[in-house]
């Protein structure tokens, strides 16, 4: 298991990389602020299951 962080927002996903028989190219959005934080173009095909929501309600210390 691999963590990977969108650049845009920093919510977590879980990512598992997987692998199909034909390459395939797509992209993944993020599903807090939905830009896409991944692409490709590959037979190494990722899935991202989102698990941590950046923390935006953290009042100024």
């Amino acid at each position: 298991m691999t963590i990977f962080k969108c650049p845009h927002c920093k919510a977590r996903y879980e990512l598992i990389v997987t692998h199909v028989s034909f390459r395939q190219r797509s992209y993944a959005n993020c599903q807090v602020c939905w830009k896409t934080m991944y692409s490709w173009d590959s037979s190494r095909v990722p899935r991202f299951t989102l698990l941590e929501k950046p923390d935006t309600a953290r009042a100024p210390v």
